[in-house]
């Protein structure tokens, strides 16, 4: 079974909650969300250099979103956070796996991981964003 990372799980987790509330030290992210502020750094670090967010110091710093919410696509987050999102490691990487040249799967799954990415990449941070405000 495909899971998210706590890593992704905390950076969108993050990214929405900058949205909702306007730019936040990674303290005040760690408190509200309860994610270890040591992780959250790295996560917000990670953020920052694909260029998803932005750090600004002094009274009225922290982190806030660089783009908007509707160009904000899953697939980058995860990219940001984790690499390319695969279902199983062969298809990404064939010296992962041993039996790849007999598998009789890989087509199957070359398929599904490309729609799996496809999906992925539909979804912005706004879609989630429209469906927890839906849900509440």
């Amino acid at each position: 079974m495909f899971r998210l990372s706590s890593k992704v799980e905390y950076g969108i987790r993050s990214l929405i909650r900058l949205y909702l509330n306007g730019p936040l030290t990674t303290k005040e992210l760690s408190r509200i969300e309860l994610i270890p502020e040591a992780f959250l750094e790295r996560i917000m670090s990670e953020l920052k250099y694909a260029g998803i967010i932005e750090g600004k110091r002094g009274p009225q710093g922290g982190y806030e979103l660089v783009k908007d919410i509707e160009e904000i696509r899953i697939i980058e987050i995860i990219q940001a956070l984790e690499g390319k999102p695969s279902i199983v490691k062969c298809v990404e990487n064939e010296n992962s796996c041993s039996f790849v040249s007999l598998c009789l799967m890989k087509a199957f799954w070359k398929k599904a991981n490309l729609e799996f990415q496809e999906f992925l990449s539909r979804i912005s941070l706004k879609d989630i964003i429209d469906e927890l405000e839906r849900s509440s």
